[in-house]
């Protein structure tokens, strides 16, 4: 979480934001990455541009 705290304000607009280790279900893998994944979109500062197995790629709005 002090990752993405320290850091999602320092990718620039138009920026990736690259999260590994995404599992939405939690019998596939840890929460933490997940978690800040979803703070990610629902901070309205990022989108979902692409998806690559357990990677999740968001730009900077």
């Amino acid at each position: 979480m002090a990752d993405y705290r320290n850091w999602a304000t320092r990718v620039m607009t138009g920026g990736t934001l690259a999260i590994h280790d995404v599992f939405p279900d939690p019998a596939d893998g840890g929460r933490p990455p997940f978690e800040i994944y979803q703070l990610a979109l629902n901070s309205g500062l990022f989108e979902e541009i692409e998806a690559v197995h357990s990677l999740r790629l968001l730009r900077r709005l």
